[in-house]
């Protein structure tokens, strides 16, 4: 038999490992689903959940044990403790731009809103 050729169990035995980006994957899907619904005043809540998707994958890579280098899904995956380090890095990166750029709307909506309103009682 060819070495080379596709075992489905095997491929299929590195899911786990890439748990995290599949959950970071359908939480997105999700939330763009759920923003398509949802009226413009209630669309304040898709960046809150994507900062709560961002922290929970964050937790999801850095609670994977990973004690040597891992390659999965028919080479097309591979895991070490270096990118374990990166992807928590740049997720929590991520999440915190994302959570400066709500503080900064929010205190933008409020200083409209003051200036609209003072304007108006002149």
């Amino acid at each position: 038999m060819n070495q080379y050729a596709f075992n489905p169990e095997f491929f299929s035995a590195g899911l786990v490992f890439a748990r995290p980006e599949i959950f970071l994957s359908l939480a997105a899907c999700a939330i763009l689903m759920l923003d398509l619904v949802l009226a413009d005043a209630q669309r304040r809540w898709t960046g809150t959940l994507a900062v709560i998707a961002l922290g929970i994958t964050a937790v999801l890579v850095a609670v994977q044990p990973i004690s040597m280098k891992i390659v999965a899904l028919g080479g097309l995956f591979e895991l070490d403790r270096m990118a374990q380090v990166l992807k928590v890095v740049t997720l929590l990166t991520i999440k915190a731009s994302e959570l400066a750029a709500s503080v900064d709307r929010k205190a933008q909506t409020a200083s409209t809103s003051t200036r609209f309103g003072s304007s108006s009682s002149s």
